[in-house]
């Protein structure tokens, strides 16, 4: 070991690097530990994907991964092992170091390599945890996910921790999880509460639930068909008082009358025809909106924003100059939206409102020849976080329902200007990959009863 070495210090604090990466310094290691086939990088990754959903620095390290680079000249021997593990241990003090959450998933056997991991940690003044992944040998070895314990038992593989080797159980753990088959979310759940304890990341403010949302009026635009027409029957079984209202848009009388006729209500539903897209009219439709949900004398409002196209998507931005088209474009998806969403908060201001903008993923990740679309889901998930800057009584949610299996999907196989971007939505839908509009809107609708979403935030159907 070299000794003309001299420890230089950083001039960089950790409070600095916090800031640094947009929030106070997290770092720390924790390790998982356990068989093989126990659910150590399972349970790691699951937490990396949950924190970074959070905002929290993190990154897995895994047994395997570092066993392709970092480790990859070393063998399963014990001084090997505990080489493994030291690398790994230097490895993560440096994320920790750095401000990152390191997550570490490493069979690591033995008690001596692990404490010499948390005393490089200790010495350096950094957070370091220990986590069992206290999964029984004998369902380790019924997951067999590598057919490593079959290879074992046959004596093709020697050394086997758990068969010919031993593993150190640790004495006291910071966290035991799986010991009791518990599932995937409950291991996450236990190492969140515990890190949140910890003072490692802050506990997630939930917003307090609002009133309910009973006996309101529930105005929903574009409700002739798709996830419109979804987004009504939804909120009709779950609100079926008599004092809850329901006032459909949309262009076609015969499509509202189809979505009146699926809902639990039908007495309860009025129905509006309008050309939301047609500035010269829009003034009178709105107005038809607003006398519909006024005259339904319900106490409080709930509008979803729902009505808009994907417009002429076989062209790019470059390609879509037509000031025409354009224009004509963003008066249906923008114009229409917070003009109806600017009465609405005006003529029930005495009132509870809630509204819903029916969003996309677009409105926050760019795609090629999506252009126009994208930049008017953008917009409307702005509007909507305005809103409750202005007025807090005011709940809005930005709400990306999912690639849903609609005729308006069908629009986007056949007319996306890249074929191999359509190729990708019609192997989704061959594949049956894509969203049912019924379940993607009762999942809206469980979201609004639970009304524990930061208002003006932007909830994804896979979120």
């Amino acid at each position: 070991m070299a000794t003309n070495i001299t420890a230089v210090q950083h001039k960089v604090s950790r409070s600095k690097r916090g800031e640094m990466l947009g929030s106070k310094f997290h770092g720390c290691t924790v390790w998982f530990t356990g068989l093989s086939g126990a659910g150590k990088t399972t349970v790691s990754f699951a937490v990396e994907e949950f924190l970074s959903k959070r905002g929290v620095p993190c990154y897995g390290l895994d047994g395997d991964n570092c066993r392709t680079g970092l480790c990859k000249d070393l063998t399963f021997s014990p001084s090997d092992r505990a080489e493994n593990i030291r690398r790994v241990g230097e490895t993560a003090k440096l994320f920790a170091d750095g401000g990152i959450v390191s997550l570490c998933s490493f069979i690591s056997p033995y008690k001596a390599d692990r404490d010499s991991i948390r005393k490089i940690h200790d010495e350096a003044g950094l957070p370091f945890f220990e986590c069992h992944v206290a999964t029984p040998v004998a369902t380790c070895e019924s997951r067999d996910p590598k057919g490593l314990y079959k290879m074992a038992r046959s004596g093709a593989i020697k050394s086997f921790t758990g068969i010919s080797a031993p593993y150190e159980a640790p004495d006291a753990a910071e966290m035991t999880v799986g010991a009791g088959g518990e599932p995937i979310e409950e291991c996450v759940a236990a190492v969140v509460a515990f890190l949140e304890e910890a003072g490692v990341i802050e506990a997630e403010q939930k917003a307090a639930a609002g009133p309910s949302l009973a006996g309101r009026v529930f105005v929903v635009t574009g409700a002739s068909r798709g996830f419109g027409r979804s987004a009504a029957v939804a909120l009709s079984k779950e609100y079926t008082e008599a004092e809850s209202k329901f006032v459909l848009v949309a262009r076609s009388q015969e499509g509202l009358d189809g979505t009146a006729a699926l809902m639990q209500t039908p007495a309860n539903v009025s129905t509006v025809v309008a050309d939301l897209g047609h500035v010269p009219t829009l003034e009178a439709s709105l107005d038809a909106i607003l006398a519909a949900a006024k005259a339904a004398g319900a106490e409080g409002l709930v509008l979803v924003n729902n009505a808009g196209t994907v417009g002429d998507l076989s062209k790019t931005v470059a390609e879509s100059g037509s000031v025409e088209a354009i224009r004509s474009y963003f008066d249906l998806n923008v114009v229409s939206c917070a003009a109806l969403t600017a009465k609405c908060v005006a003529q029930f201001a005495a009132s509870a409102r809630t509204i819903v903008n029916v969003s996309s993923l677009l409105a926050v990740k760019p795609f090629p020849g999506w252009g126009l679309y994208a930049a008017g889901k953008a917009a409307r998930d702005m509007l909507h976080a305005v809103v409750p800057t202005e007025d807090e009584s005011i709940r809005t949610l930005s709400y990306a329902p999912g690639p849903l299996d609609t005729d308006m999907q069908r629009e986007v196989r056949e007319t996306l200007y890249k074929e191999a971007d359509r190729k990708i939505y019609a192997d989704m839908h061959a594949d049956g990959k894509l969203v049912c509009p019924d379940a993607s809107a009762e999942k809206m609708v469980a979201l609004l009863k639970a009304d524990r979403f930061k208002s003006g935030s932007h909830v994804d159907y896979f979120d």
